[in-house]
């Protein structure tokens, strides 16, 4: 373990290979290394920015404006603004790859409006992130620290771009009310893809927890697809949501087209949280898309927004009655009844389907009658009938909110 006083640079096409051990700064940089274009990384040590002043510490930075074909594999990076960073100046770009790396942020910098957390890419190319976890605490205090997060990507130059997460976990905290926390937050233009991820995002202090926060740009495309992986934001005493994504509206016909996978998400507030910010997102082709995803509460979109959330979710299981209910002399029974949870049908194309059995007995000379209602109407009358036999009916209901999309 020794104390590093310079930055660390390494040129381009460096191979490093780092043994057990620490490399630790202490006092003044607020970066503690830059690595070059064609390096390759075998770390097995700790690179360690415990810098605490206004602008917090970096661990690890690119050195250039468009890095491209740099491998950083292993290490542990831990920062005090960030453990791996790049801005507008520094960039990621293409056939760079960070794997199986540890980051930790502990946001305990004090810049007003600045986001800190575990890993911020800002990609001029494509890249990837694979195999690594990220741990960010926002612990208590005063400080001006806008947001903290696990994960980052940010504005690209280039609708082209993309990057992408892969079996990624994010670990994320705030005791601080003006402070977000998100596990994951992506926005700008370009391209990418979260695959088998995992966020755990929580905040103590009635704050905003976002397990994953996807949003687009307002000017240029944006595509973003999720696939599988579990999402949750907990904030007992403010707003907690497992996955928020929003589409916003582009002129020019650049379309920003979010499709989520498979996923499981939970939220204190609203497992899902989905919307349109405008009539002209829907307009020029911008949609947002679950298939398949596991929740249960699924927030309304807003009033004259909500035309591109689409649902493609399968038959999901909302309550069982199991109990046999027989009728009592004359006159209409209410055999059985069930409260649809809120926010069932929320979009239009959205059902929901009940089945029942009943058993009528032998009544020749008696006239029986079947009834179901929902929310008060009648759905279904079968008039009077008479049974010379005993026999079973199943009653079925489908309902579907306005038209199919």
């Amino acid at each position: 373990t020794y104390t590093e006083t310079s930055l660390i640079t390494f040129a381009d096409g460096v191979n490093v290979y780092q043994h057990p051990g620490a490399i630790v700064q202490t006092s003044t940089l607020a970066v503690l290394a830059r690595v070059g274009s064609g390096c390759r990384m075998e770390l097995a040590g700790q690179w360690l920015n415990t810098r605490n002043h206004a602008d917090g510490g970096i661990a690890l930075m690119p050195s250039g404006a468009a890095l491209a074909n740099t491998i950083i594999r292993g290490g542990y990076f831990a920062g005090t603004a960030w453990a791996i960073d790049s801005d507008t100046s520094y960039r990621f770009g293409d056939g760079c790859r960070i794997e199986d790396v540890e980051v930790v942020c502990t946001a305990s910098g004090l810049l007003a409006g600045a986001n800190y957390g575990g890993m911020r890419i800002r990609g001029n190319g494509n890249v990837m992130a694979r195999n690594c976890v990220a741990r960010t605490t926002r612990p208590s205090g005063t400080g001006a620290v806008t947001a903290v997060h696990g994960f980052f990507r940010t504005t690209n130059a280039d609708r082209t771009y993309r990057i992408d997460w892969d079996n990624c976990q994010a670990y994320v905290s705030s005791a601080v009310l003006a402070t977000a926390a998100y596990g994951w937050q992506q926005n700008g233009v370009g391209q990418g893809a979260i695959s088998s991820c995992r966020a755990i995002v929580s905040h103590s202090a009635a704050g905003v927890a976002y397990g994953l926060f996807e949003t687009g740009s307002t000017t240029d495309a944006h595509s973003a697809e999720v696939f599988g992986g579990y999402f949750e934001g907990r904030s007992p005493g403010g707003t907690g949501v497992g996955i928020y994504a929003r589409s916003n509206g582009q002129a020019g016909g650049n379309p920003d087209v979010k499709r989520v996978h498979g996923v499981r998400a939970y939220g204190t507030t609203y497992d899902i949280d989905a919307d349109m910010t405008t009539s002209l997102a829907e307009s020029n082709g911008s949609k947002i898309w679950f298939f398949g995803a596991l929740y249960e509460t699924f927030k309304t979109p807003t009033t004259g927004t909500s035309v591109g959330v689409k649902r493609r979710e399968g038959r999901k299981l909302i309550g069982i009655l199991n109990s046999d209910v027989g009728n009592v002399g004359a006159g209409e029974d209410d055999l059985h009844s069930f409260t649809v949870p809120a926010n069932t049908l929320v979009l239009d194309g959205d059902v929901l389907e009940a089945e029942f059995t009943i058993a009528l007995a032998n009544h020749p000379t008696d006239t029986m009658r079947v009834r179901a209602y929902f929310a008060g109407t009648s759905l279904i009358d079968t008039g009077a009938i008479t049974a010379s036999a005993s026999l079973s009916q199943a009653v079925k209901v489908r309902l579907q909110r306005g038209t199919p999309p």
